[in-house]
Protein backbone atom coordinates (compact mmCIF):
# COMPACT_ATOMS: atom_id res chain seq x y z
CA UNK A 1 0.00 0.00 0.00
CA UNK A 2 2.79 2.32 0.81
CA UNK A 3 4.52 1.97 -2.54
CA UNK A 4 0.74 2.81 -4.36
CA UNK A 5 0.85 6.04 -2.18
CA UNK A 6 4.82 7.04 -3.31
CA UNK A 7 3.89 5.94 -6.92
CA UNK A 8 0.75 8.58 -6.71
CA UNK A 9 2.92 11.31 -5.32
CA UNK A 10 5.42 10.80 -7.88
CA UNK A 11 2.78 11.16 -10.64
CA UNK A 12 0.77 14.02 -8.93
CA UNK A 13 4.65 16.09 -8.26
CA UNK A 14 5.79 15.30 -12.02
CA UNK A 15 1.92 17.09 -13.21
CA UNK A 16 2.69 19.57 -10.98
CA UNK A 17 5.67 20.39 -12.29
CA UNK A 18 4.75 20.01 -15.83
CA UNK A 19 2.22 22.98 -14.98
CA UNK A 20 4.58 25.22 -13.90
CA UNK A 21 7.06 24.13 -16.47
CA UNK A 22 4.86 25.17 -19.79
CA UNK A 23 3.83 28.39 -17.51
CA UNK A 24 7.19 29.52 -16.77
CA UNK A 25 8.48 28.57 -20.70
CA UNK A 26 5.53 30.34 -21.76
CA UNK A 27 5.96 33.42 -20.01
CA UNK A 28 9.80 33.27 -20.39
CA UNK A 29 9.78 32.79 -23.98
CA UNK A 30 7.13 36.14 -24.46
CA UNK A 31 8.99 38.13 -22.67
CA UNK A 32 12.70 37.61 -24.39
CA UNK A 33 10.85 38.23 -27.94
CA UNK A 34 9.14 41.16 -27.04
CA UNK A 35 12.57 42.70 -25.46
CA UNK A 36 14.87 41.44 -28.29
CA UNK A 37 11.98 42.13 -31.20
CA UNK A 38 10.06 45.30 -30.73
CA UNK A 39 10.71 49.06 -30.56
CA UNK A 40 7.04 49.77 -29.88
CA UNK A 41 8.17 52.90 -27.20
CA UNK A 42 10.90 54.52 -26.05
CA UNK A 43 12.32 52.28 -23.21
CA UNK A 44 9.82 48.70 -23.58
CA UNK A 45 12.61 46.35 -24.66
CA UNK A 46 15.10 47.83 -21.62
CA UNK A 47 12.43 47.19 -19.28
CA UNK A 48 10.99 43.82 -20.63
CA UNK A 49 14.55 42.70 -21.04
CA UNK A 50 14.96 43.28 -17.26
CA UNK A 51 11.96 41.57 -16.23
CA UNK A 52 13.13 38.90 -18.78
CA UNK A 53 16.06 38.07 -16.51
CA UNK A 54 14.00 38.04 -13.72
CA UNK A 55 11.85 35.69 -14.82
CA UNK A 56 14.61 33.79 -16.20
CA UNK A 57 15.69 33.11 -12.74
CA UNK A 58 12.30 31.38 -12.42
CA UNK A 59 11.73 29.35 -15.33
CA UNK A 60 15.75 27.97 -14.43
CA UNK A 61 14.71 27.07 -10.85
CA UNK A 62 11.25 25.49 -12.24
CA UNK A 63 13.08 23.61 -15.20
CA UNK A 64 15.72 22.44 -12.44
CA UNK A 65 13.11 21.21 -10.16
CA UNK A 66 11.56 18.98 -13.50
CA UNK A 67 14.40 18.16 -14.79
CA UNK A 68 15.21 16.40 -11.20
CA UNK A 69 11.96 14.88 -11.16
CA UNK A 70 11.63 13.76 -14.59
CA UNK A 71 13.22 10.46 -15.80
CA UNK A 72 13.94 9.13 -19.85
CA UNK A 73 12.81 11.49 -22.49
CA UNK A 74 11.26 14.06 -20.23
CA UNK A 75 14.52 14.91 -18.06
CA UNK A 76 15.82 15.36 -21.98
CA UNK A 77 13.39 17.71 -22.60
CA UNK A 78 13.78 19.17 -19.34
CA UNK A 79 17.64 19.51 -19.99
CA UNK A 80 16.75 22.22 -22.99
CA UNK A 81 14.82 23.59 -20.51
CA UNK A 82 17.45 24.29 -18.12
CA UNK A 83 19.99 25.36 -20.21
CA UNK A 84 17.50 27.58 -22.79
CA UNK A 85 17.31 30.53 -19.85
CA UNK A 86 21.00 31.71 -19.22
CA UNK A 87 21.56 31.67 -23.23
CA UNK A 88 18.24 33.79 -23.61
CA UNK A 89 19.38 35.70 -20.44
CA UNK A 90 22.50 36.20 -22.58
CA UNK A 91 21.37 37.03 -25.25
CA UNK A 92 19.02 39.72 -23.89
CA UNK A 93 22.10 41.51 -22.19
CA UNK A 94 24.29 41.40 -25.70
CA UNK A 95 21.16 42.91 -27.66
CA UNK A 96 19.32 45.23 -25.63
CA UNK A 97 20.95 45.74 -21.81
CA UNK A 98 24.66 46.44 -22.66
CA UNK A 99 23.63 48.91 -25.77
CA UNK A 100 21.70 50.71 -23.51
CA UNK A 101 23.73 51.34 -21.16
CA UNK A 102 26.53 51.90 -23.69
CA UNK A 103 24.78 54.89 -25.26
CA UNK A 104 23.90 56.84 -22.00
CA UNK A 105 27.80 56.81 -21.00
Amino acid sequence: MTELNNEVKIATSISHHRKWMAISAVTGLVFFFVANFTSFFAGLNLVSGLIQIAINVFVFVTWLRGYRASHGRERIIAFFGVVAPPILAGITLYRVIIPFFISIF
